[in-house]
């Protein structure tokens, strides 16, 4: 049996070696350049880095569990019910399953993300 081991990274050398996430968004309009950097990927959890540019998606049943720290740039979600919140850099935020509403990237940003499924 392989004994566990922990992992480390440096969010710059995340960033830096961040590779184009090519999967189709679903955005509404025009589709965002997004990069993708992975500490971990197993089934149920997900660590990395994320880079977008400006775009918009709307939610009827967000699919996982995330919690965000955001590194760079500026971020709006409105819910449902139209409570509007905007995030910028140092501000950590948790997105639950079924979450429903408007993602709005305004500037170009970067998160760091935990996803639990």
């Amino acid at each position: 049996m392989t004994k566990p081991q922990a992992m480390f990274a440096n969010i710059d050398e995340l960033l830096a070696s961040a590779i184009v996430d090519p999967t189709p968004t679903g955005a509404v309009g025009e589709e965002p350049e997004m990069h993708l950097g992975e500490l971990l990927n197993r089934k149920d959890l997900q660590v990395g880095v994320w880079r977008c540019t400006p775009c918009v998606w709307e939610y009827d049943f967000y699919k996982e569990e995330e919690v965000m720290l955001m590194l760079s740039g500026r971020l709006r979600l409105t819910d449902s019910d139209g409570k509007a919140t905007e995030l910028t850099k140092g501000d950590v935020f948790y997105i639950p399953r079924g979450w429903s509403g408007k993602w709005e990237t305004l500037e170009t940003m970067e998160k760091l993300y935990v996803i639990i499924d």
